[in-house]
């Protein structure tokens, strides 16, 4: 009924000791300057939640759709009310901001375990079981649904945005190398003008266009007066799927979809100015070969593609 919803008697006979602990709060937050009241309504929260969410719906397997919604604490409340395994999906690139604390029985990853086993441990993660099964998104949106293509254009290259969330503020640097890919998209229109490229943004972003989103409105305005269309809400129920199978040639600075593309037997690689997105890529190296370094090697790979392309399409 809400997500606050919680059983009040949780909390029945602990007023005192939760005044005593809020006064203890209040004093070392004072003395380290450390808002430990946040972190302590967190921990609260969760507890007060998923305790109530597993007392009243008992089951044996928790099934979760995405893996950073995972926690070490509804993990533990879920085996204490009678839950015996708990499941997630891979939907993510295991990047930094995000990948922290991963605690699953079975992970269903998007590929095989090594590389993903490496990561997920050394940022705090707890995971028994690695079992690759590929895109759970991808099969729901393009391979179970009907292919909606007819108000998709067609594309020479496409750049798949991602959501500026935690990730974007993570460094200085981080920031830099973001912008300086939507750099080198404009440059290349600018040096091509007959080449067609698009950049997308994902779905849920509809409406920033007309927010005060500061990295919006910073991306239009490096690619102003440029030939570089920028889209948001799809004009498919297939969402940017149907994008990518309208492409020749797709990238992105880090967006999952790429791996997804891959898959699906499309050309794609990362836009990584000087090998720096450390945030997504580092320790990464089954993805070192998808990497570009330069704009230059940018320029060259994107018009042998779409020359490539071109001459498939004109063979068949």
């Amino acid at each position: 009924k809400s997500l606050f919803i919680f059983d009040k008697n949780y909390l029945k006979n602990k007023n005192l000791l939760f005044f005593k602990f809020f006064f203890s709060l209040f004093i070392y937050s004072f003395k380290y300057k450390i808002n430990f009241f946040f972190l302590f309504n967190l921990i609260l929260f969760q507890i007060l939640r998923y305790e109530t969410i597993f007392r009243k719906f008992k089951s044996k397997v928790l099934v979760q759709e995405r893996f950073f919604s995972t926690c070490p604490i509804k993990q533990f409340l879920f085996k204490k009310n009678g839950g015996l395994i708990s499941c997630c999906f891979q939907k993510n690139i295991p990047e930094l901001t995000i990948s922290l604390f991963i605690n699953s029985d079975v992970i269903f990853t998007l590929g095989k375990e090594n590389d993903t086993k490496k990561r997920i441990a050394e940022l705090g993660g707890n995971v028994k079981n690695f079992i690759p099964v590929g895109s759970l998104e991808m099969e729901t949106r393009w391979y179970l649904k009907e292919r909606d293509l007819s108000n998709v254009p067609d594309i020479d290259v496409l750049v798949i945005g991602l959501n500026p969330i935690g990730w974007f503020f993570i460094s200085e640097q981080c920031t830099t190398n973001y912008y300086n890919h939507i750099k080198w998209i404009k440059d290349f229109s600018l040096e091509f003008p007959k080449i067609n490229i698009y950049l997308k943004h994902h779905d849920s972003n509809d409406g920033r266009e007309t927010s005060n989103d500061p990295v919006f409105l910073n991306e239009q305005k490096i690619l102003s007066g440029s030939n570089v269309k920028t889209l948001i809400a799809s004009k498919s129920s297939n969402g940017t799927y149907a994008y990518m199978e309208k492409s020749k040639a797709i990238c992105s600075w880090g967006s999952t979809m790429i791996l997804e593309g891959l898959g699906n037997g499309k050309e794609c690689f990362f836009m990584d100015p000087n090998l720096e997105n450390s945030t997504f890529f580092e320790k990464c190296k089954e993805l070192d070969n998808l990497r570009i370094k330069t704009y230059e090697e940018f320029k060259s790979k994107i018009l042998l593609l779409v020359k490539k392309m071109k001459l498939v399409k004109k063979n068949t």
